[in-house]
């Protein structure tokens, strides 16, 4: 055991560039762009009076700089008010004393309805705005790893490939270290590892967003950091690490033939190793034996197996407003072990795995 966690920290020192420092890297950079955007940028939750003021070009809005009220000019001539009152409130109203307005489209007139923006949240407006502030920057926290599931690819091309080309491979088998032990702890090691590390800076990343979402949102009534926003990401970030153990069980048997690539191959491993996933399906279709299983890989790769999962779902009726509950997500995902795909896949993975490391006990250079 002792000597495998060995072999595993050999191969995380020898990829630490591009396991360890890609993720972090990004992670970084997504953060000062965001931190920049949100010292440049401006957030006015509600109705904004200045804005609106500002808003048209064509000299169809109008602000009496006296009462401050906003006269907005509609494109078939009628007019609409907007009246400043007390302790922030904002009426809306039309000649009539009677009008409603759309703030996502175009002003709509509507007989019997006047519209008062009171500047004032509601409770559930406080929920629903921290709970998209605690859950937004989740999808960007997942940037990380979406650049970290490109680059072990390359690295799997280059594992075995790179140490017969420079002949440290000689070295590396006078060590007491097996070949079927190397090429499991690299698959580990680029796959789990480089993943779960990726999946850790995104996780970092995800507070460092958070930090900048809820500084902002505190400024404006919705308030700072607090338990339901640490147990939000709790959830998020299980929901995230569930998705990646997923993922890497489906993708299992596109890493191992890519090592074997990298093992078989003796110049371009990327030729054996990727190049067949495009040139396969395309000459099927050309003589007519198109079958959507020669996509199969590329559709591992993508995610497509988990992404039919979440087809079951009705999100409609299981996410809303007043409710928000992970179960269905995490069920979604599990029942994607359940399709003999999945576990085909692994027995696949398996062999290849076999496969390589008797190609590398054989071919030394």
């Amino acid at each position: 055991m002792n000597r495998f966690l060995t072999l595993v920290r050999r191969d995380l020192a020898d990829y630490r560039g591009a396991l360890v420092w890609t993720p972090v890297v990004v992670a970084v950079i997504v953060f000062a762009l965001a931190l920049v955007a949100s010292m440049a940028g401006r957030f006015d939750p509600g109705f904004n009076l200045d804005k609106l003021a500002a808003a048209s070009e064509s000299g169809q809005v109008h602000r009496d700089p006296e009462t401050g009220r906003i006269t907005v000019q509609d494109e078939d001539g009628s007019r609409v008010t907007v009246d400043p009152g007390p302790d922030g409130n904002v009426t809306v109203t039309d000649e009539t004393g009677s009008v409603a307005v759309d703030l996502q489209s175009d002003i709509q007139l509507r007989d019997d309805v006047t519209l008062t923006f009171d500047g004032v949240h509601t409770p559930e407006e406080i929920k629903a705005v921290r709970t998209a502030g605690a859950l937004g920057p989740s999808v960007g926290a997942l940037l990380p790893l979406g650049i970290a599931s490109v680059v072990v690819l390359f690295v799997f091309l280059g594992s075995l490939y790179d140490e017969r080309k420079d002949r440290s491979i000689l070295f590396w088998k006078s060590m007491p270290a097996g070949d079927h032990a190397t090429v499991l702890s690299r698959a580990l090691t680029i796959g789990v590892l480089g993943l779960g590390i990726a999946l850790l800076a995104g996780f970092a990343l995800h507070i460092g967003l958070n930090l900048i979402t809820f500084t902002i949102l505190a400024q404006h009534g919705f308030g700072w950091f607090g338990l339901d926003t640490v147990g939000l990401m709790l959830e998020a970030w299980g929901l995230m690490a569930f998705a990646a153990l997923i993922y890497l069980l489906w993708v299992a048997p596109v890493y191992s033939w890519l090592l074997f690539a990298s093992a078989a191959s003796p110049k371009a491993p990327i030729i054996l190793g990727l190049v067949p996933f495009a040139l396969v399906p395309l000459a099927a279709l050309v003589v007519g034996v198109y079958n959507e299983w020669l996509l199969e890989p590329v559709a591992r790769l993508t995610g497509q197996p988990m992404a039919e999962a979440f087809g079951m779902m009705d999100f409609e009726r299981e996410f809303g407003p007043d409710r928000l509950d992970f179960g269905p997500i995490h069920q979604a995902l599990a029942h994607s072990l359940t399709q003999p795909g999945l576990w085909i896949g692994l027995l696949v993975a398996a062999g290849l795995l076999y496969a390589t490391a008797e190609v590398r006990r054989r071919k030394a250079l």
